[in-house]
């Protein structure tokens, strides 16, 4: 507790420090302080074990000042300051009695990014942030951890959606872009994390989200108007613990964007991060107002 409202405090701080001279994010963004963050997208999906689902993710930005040549520090000149928020539930409509709601992801950050251009590298981002599912069962006590061990054996994987996951953590991100694809990588220095596994044939083995979770790349591919995307995430467990999405989107232009989603290994969902699981999901993808380089 007293590490996350340190952490709040340096955010604030920063904030303050930093704030006083932006010019109005306005005129700075087109007229425009909210929009898309990263890709929205509602997938229906089909997966190994699980029951069938639909899965929305969305996300968002909210840009509060900007800087052009005047900042107190050189380092922010042609920087923003930005909040996000993402988010991500799976709907089980008529799959599970009663066609439950399981919230997935709450994610909110607070970004500054460098957005002068550098080469082949189009912006450097620097970002605060928190991440856990919402959920309240926490297995650390006797009788919780028994109720887990059962649900382990029996493969009840609707009993892991309700145990609780969270983390705090600074992320450095940067995007870089051609005329072949864009590429996106994000590097993530965990400050706490409610994330020990207490059940199963890993309990009691220290693993954490840090191996599963700690460094994202993602590359796309613009195919006609279409695209094709690669996102891969690698924990300090390197290759043993890693996951993958692949992304296909058929048009952009289209009235609605049809793409199809496959995912392998674990990270299907936080709440139970260590288990590997394969789907398959056909949905609709909104990609956020890019430039012609894919920058957001």
């Amino acid at each position: 507790m007293k590490k996350n409202i340190l952490l709040v405090i340096i955010s604030l701080g920063l904030c303050r420090g930093i704030y006083a001279d932006c010019i109005d994010p306005e005129r700075a963004n087109g007229g425009s302080r909210f929009k898309s963050f990263e890709p929205n997208y509602f997938v229906y999906r089909w997966s190994d074990s699980d029951d069938d689902a639909l899965r929305a993710h969305f996300s968002v930005r909210y840009l509060t000042c900007r800087y052009e040549n005047d900042a107190p520090f050189n380092l922010l000149n042609k920087a923003e300051i930005f909040f996000s928020y993402t988010g991500e539930f799976d709907y089980y409509v008529r799959t599970r009695a009663s066609g439950p709601v399981i919230n997935r992801i709450n994610n909110p950050a607070i970004h500054i990014r460098k957005t002068a251009k550098f080469g082949a590298i189009d912006w450097i981002d620097f970002s605060i942030e928190h991440k856990s599912n919402g959920q309240s069962v926490e297995v650390t006590y006797p009788r919780e951890i028994e109720r887990a061990e059962i649900a382990f054996k029996n493969s009840d994987f609707r009993f892991f959606d309700s145990v609780s996951r969270g983390s705090n953590y600074a992320a450095l991100e940067a995007q870089f872009s051609n005329d072949f694809f864009v590429a996106y990588s994000k590097i993530k220095i965990y400050a706490t994390t409610d994330t020990d596994i207490t059940w199963g044939n890993q309990k009691n083995k220290n693993i954490t989200i840090e191996d599963y979770d700690r460094f994202t790349a993602v590359i796309r591919k613009s195919i006609g108007d279409g695209e094709i995307s690669l996102d891969w995430t690698l924990g300090d467990k390197l290759l043993k613990t890693d996951s993958l999405n692949v992304d296909y989107l058929i048009s952009k232009n289209w009235p609605v964007p049809l793409y199809f989603r496959a995912h392998y290994g674990p990270l299907y969902t936080l709440s139970n991060y260590t288990r590997s699981e394969g789907f398959f999901g056909i949905g609709i993808k909104l990609y956020p107002n890019f430039d012609e380089k894919g920058a957001n």
